[in-house]
């Protein structure tokens, strides 16, 4: 087990494909390293949420890194919006990018939490090829309210044809925005339905958690996907009582646990120093 002392974060930008610049910052054992993760928030959320979970994993040897992906924390965009789902993924691209530079040839896992968790499954399956292993926590595969299909269908039309335009939202969790962006919510409930049609391609390792109350994220859609997963390994737990706030990494040492030994009990080998 590290101290903190022997402990590093550092941080600064990055760009994406398209130029767009992203924070990143990292937390790294001194020294040796078993294995490195690469990490992505939640909406309305940035990568100072990812810190406690950071430093949990460097105490026992695993470095990661995360950022502001755009639209969110200290990145560029516009705040909380994406006129494309596929810009998500440019900035996923960037940060592996970064990360396979300062990790070598060691495997990297990919950490999403809820819109994180759908970003990170959709980078799994263009590019498998990156990836040790993901880890999902309450992914946003499916909105656990109703939306009423007139409704449904006036976003889908307002975002094409008015794509900054924001509506509120009714308060279901404390970290949840006042509004969201019309587009936005197209191009997100758009790349829901691309991963359910494609949910049989996903064939990396992949543990997923889910709160068992979360009216966020729908636990049923989750579990339902869960089961469809190509993968061979993969590992699914609903956690009793828990909400959709209660997995964001910022909260959860318990669970923080869980992830760490399965990251560990993936790792072939241990690693030079980053």
């Amino acid at each position: 087990m590290r101290t903190r002392e022997e402990i590093r974060h550092e941080c600064g930008y990055l760009h994406a494909s398209d130029g767009t610049r992203l924070y990143w910052q990292g937390v790294s054992p001194a020294g040796r390293h078993r294995t490195v993760v690469a990490l992505l928030h939640g909406y309305n959320s940035n990568s100072d949420y990812l810190l406690p979970m950071m430093w949990s994993l460097a105490e026992t040897g695993t470095a990661s890194f995360a950022i502001d992906y755009r639209g969110h924390g200290r990145s560029d965009g516009t705040p909380r919006h994406v006129s494309r789902f596929g810009d998500y993924l440019k900035d996923v691209a960037a940060l592996c990018r970064h990360v396979s530079r300062r990790a070598g040839e060691r495997s990297i896992f990919l950490f999403g939490n809820s819109l994180g968790g759908l970003i990170a499954s959709h980078y799994g399956l263009v590019h498998p090829d990156q990836l040790r292993g993901v880890v999902l926590t309450a992914p946003f595969f499916g909105p656990a309210f109703r939306v009423p299909r007139v409704v449904d269908f006036c976003a889908r039309a307002a975002g094409v044809l008015f794509p900054n335009c924001r509506v509120a939202l009714p308060r279901r969790f404390r970290e949840q925005p006042h509004q969201i962006s019309l587009r936005w919510w197209v191009e997100t409930l758009r790349a829901q339905r691309r991963f359910r049609q494609e949910a049989e391609r996903f064939r990396l390792p992949v543990l997923v958690l889910h709160g068992q109350e979360d009216a966020v994220a729908s636990p049923s859609v989750t579990q339902e996907l869960f089961a469809r997963l190509g993968s061979r390994d993969k590992t699914f737990r609903v956690l009793p009582g828990a909400q959709h706030g209660d997995l964001d990494p910022i909260w959860g040492p318990d669970w923080w646990c869980e992830v760490r030994e399965w990251l560990l009990r993936r790792v072939a080998r241990v690693p030079e120093a980053v």
